[in-house]
């Protein structure tokens, strides 16, 4: 868990300023912690993919670029 708490640095000052921005609960920052403990490379066996563990359809219906040259699910 510490290196989670390491990388966690580096992105919740700009996801809570984010969330705050955009009127969502800053618990939800949280969830990254479950979901791939801020490792932006993290892929599950369901083939979910980043810091938020978005499924490659879920990617695709917010925006996501998702191909074999660039997969911005991982772009925190």
């Amino acid at each position: 868990m510490s290196r989670a708490f390491e990388r966690s640095g580096r992105y919740l000052p700009m996801m809570r300023e984010i969330f705050r921005e955009q009127g969502l609960p800053q618990d939800l920052v949280n969830l990254a912690y479950v979901e791939s403990a801020f490792n932006a490379r993290a892929y599950s066996r369901a083939k979910a993919s980043g810091i938020w563990q978005f499924i490659k359809g879920t990617g695709n219906r917010y925006g996501m670029r998702v191909n074999y040259w660039l997969d911005e699910r991982r772009d925190p």
